[in-house]
């Protein structure tokens, strides 16, 4: 392999890894924009129970709906982010090789000697970079696609959220 087809390959990697910090970033500020939206429906609620019991016995019922279903879709959300959005992904499950052991991964490293680390051949490492771009192009894509399902999970809160405002607006004015 010649200098530019490796340096090719480390840009990939380099470029990949970019790409699932993108994502974890992603995923953190919907972890945030969930509990901005959490906490403010919560610091409201005083407001919504005492707007709650003025209230016609039609507009309690639509107002617990809507609450009800803000709530839900919370804890959608909530579960949605823990179980797919924020996982540990092992790169030996999506390789399908519970024994590959990598030049390049620093867990890897740190468990074998120093000896052992002299002997390994350069073209090795070229090999296990090719590996490690198909691996991280896998986990970021399954990042990605999780981080999608959670966008489109925490729009129905947030239309709650708006709706909710909004009926409290109105009641209040009148």
């Amino acid at each position: 392999m010649n200098e530019k087809e490796s340096e090719f390959l480390k840009w990939q990697l380099e470029y990949i890894m970019e790409q699932i910090k993108m994502s974890d970033n992603k995923a953190n500020f919907l972890l945030v924009i969930h509990l901005a939206l959490l906490g403010s429906t919560i610091s409201q609620l005083p407001q919504i129970f005492r707007v709650f019991s003025n209230i016609h016995i039609c507009c309690k019922l639509v107002l617990a709906f809507v609450v009800f279903f803000f709530l839900y879709g919370m804890a959608r959300f909530f579960i949605t982010f823990v179980y797919t959005v924020k996982p540990r992904i092992n790169p030996r499950e999506i390789l399908g090789d519970d024994n590959y052991k990598s030049f390049i991964f620093w867990g890897d490293l740190a468990k074998i000697k120093v000896d052992d680390y002299k002997n390994i051949k350069l073209e090795n490492i070229y090999e296990d970079l090719e590996k490690q771009i198909i691996i991280n192009a896998r986990i970021a894509k399954i990042k990605f696609d999780n981080v999608e399902k959670a966008y489109s999970i925490l729009f129905f809160p947030t239309l709650t959220t708006f709706i909710i405002l909004m009926i409290l607006i109105i009641l209040m004015r009148g």
